[in-house]
Order: C-alpha cells, then sequence, then structure tokens
C-alpha cells in the first residue's frame, strides 16, 4: 500500500514574548542627557503594574513596567540641581497584540516642556518610543514616564 506520508506539526503559540525579553530595558547611565548619567540618587522607590499601549488607533499590547524613581542630584549649568527623575525603566510583554515590538529609543529624563513653574520643573521625564509590526500594520508607541511614577502615552 502506498500513500502521501502526512508530516502533523504541533507548536505552541504564544502571544507574549515573557518577562524574560524586556521590549524596553533602561537605566539613568544610558541616558542622552550626559550631565544626569552619574547622578547621586536618593529616595529609591520601584513600582510595577500592568500598563496598555496602542501602536495604532485600534490596536493595544500589554506591558509589565518596573520603573525605579529617585531624587537625583548632578551639576548643570555649573550648579548643583535637585529633581525627581525615573533612573530606571523595564518594560515586558504580557501581550503582544500580535505585533513584533523592538527597539526601544529612549530620551532623558529631561525637563517638561511647562510654563507651571518651578514644582513641575523638578519633575522630570523620560520618553520611550517603541516600533510595533505585524504584517501590513506598521505603529509605534511613546511612554512618557514622570520623575513621580506618572506614565502616560
Amino acid at each position: 500500500m502506498t500513500g502521501t506520508p502526512w508530516l502533523l506539526m504541533i507548536g505552541a503559540c504564544s502571544r507574549s514574548s515573557g518577562p524574560s525579553a524586556p521590549v524596553i530595558d533602561w537605566a539613568l547611565d544610558r541616558s542622552d542627557r550626559a550631565s544626569i548619567r552619574t547622578a547621586r540618587q536618593s529616595d529609591q522607590t520601584t513600582r510595577a503594574f500592568a500598563f496598555e499601549v496602542h501602536p495604532t488607533a485600534d490596536t493595544a499590547v500589554e506591558l509589565w513596567l518596573t520603573i525605579g524613581l529617585a531624587t537625583v542630584t548632578f551639576q548643570e549649568d555649573g550648579r548643583e540641581v535637585t529633581h525627581s527623575a525615573p533612573v530606571s525603566l523595564s518594560a515586558g510583554v504580557v501581550d503582544d497584540g500580535g505585533f513584533a515590538l523592538g527597539p526601544a529609543d529612549c530620551r532623558g529624563p529631561h525637563y517638561p516642556l511647562t510654563d507651571q513653574g518651578d514644582a513641575q520643573q523638578s519633575l522630570m521625564m523620560l520618553m520611550c518610543t517603541v516600533k510595533a509590526r505585524r504584517p501590513n500594520v506598521d505603529g509605534l508607541f511613546t511612554l512618557v514616564v514622570a520623575g513621580d511614577g506618572r506614565v502616560s502615552e
């Protein structure tokens, strides 16, 4: 008896790259702001939580964020300054929404553009943009992390 051999492929599908593959892995010593890379840090805290981002208007990706926050003191423009700033950010993927994510491009922490006076100026902001691709769809999202731990997209 002759027949056609059949190949059966069984695979596990995952919508997550898992916690071992962070899409963002940033620390203060890699800041694009040279003056803050070696800042003294005090009052350090860590926050961890799920956060949903939107690479396009009608799609979603769920991340697990771990944010390190601290009061940082460093020299800038010939004087010592002290601010609240994000000092680390890690983003693991909980649900990639079918997207291939990365790489991340993080900038900061920098001062916010505001006219609200010195109170707002003491909170520095980190911005990380991540590319998101899937067949026929190119998107991106930007996380904005403030020195008080607030996160927006």
